[in-house]
């Protein structure tokens, strides 16, 4: 690192351990959430802390494929697969509106779930 990107470094590491205390949050986890390099957070606060990334949350797109695999067959509404899901109802419906190859509408807010995988490989 160069001694202005150092010193830049040092300067926002000294900022968020400062809101850390100022807001009683833990300083390692503030540390690590606004991406300061582990050699600085060290530094600053003299204790050699293990680095563990937070693990990234599946994309909702992939939640909902999944679940649509695992309840093929099943007749649905998008309020049922955002309560299965823990999704927004926002984002079932939208998915459900994009993915007509995997919901086929039964009435208005009724679908049934598709393998849409299953019936390209039988075309």
């Amino acid at each position: 690192m160069l001694n202005y990107d150092r010193a830049r470094e040092l300067l926002r590491a000294k900022f968020v351990i400062e809101k850390a205390e100022r807001e009683g949050d833990d300083v390692h986890d503030s540390l690590r959430n606004h991406f300061v390099a582990q050699s600085i957070a060290e530094e600053l606060t003299g204790e050699s802390s293990e680095y563990i990334p937070k693990k990234k949350a599946p994309k909702a797109a992939e939640v909902l494929l999944q679940w649509a695999k695992d309840h093929v067959g099943a007749t649905t509404c998008p309020a049922d697969i955002a309560t299965d899901t823990g999704l927004s109802y926002a984002t079932a419906n939208k998915f459900v509106g994009e993915r007509r190859d995997w919901f086929y509408k039964i009435k208005k807010g009724e679908y049934i779930v598709r393998d849409a995988d299953l019936e390209r490989m039988e075309e």
